[in-house]
């Protein structure tokens, strides 16, 4: 789990910067709802 989270600090970080707020707000909305995914799979998983 700990390694899960240094991933999304790492993918926070490395995120390519988008000019308009707004894309940006999509983007991470985006990246939000895979994430919360991706943390339903890891809880299924375990």
């Amino acid at each position: 789990m700990a390694s899960y989270i240094k991933i999304l600090k790492t993918r926070l970080i490395h995120a390519p910067v988008v000019p308009t707020s707004l894309e940006t707000g999509r983007k991470i909305e985006k990246m939000h709802k895979d994430d919360c995914m991706e943390l339903e799979l890891i809880k299924t998983l375990f």
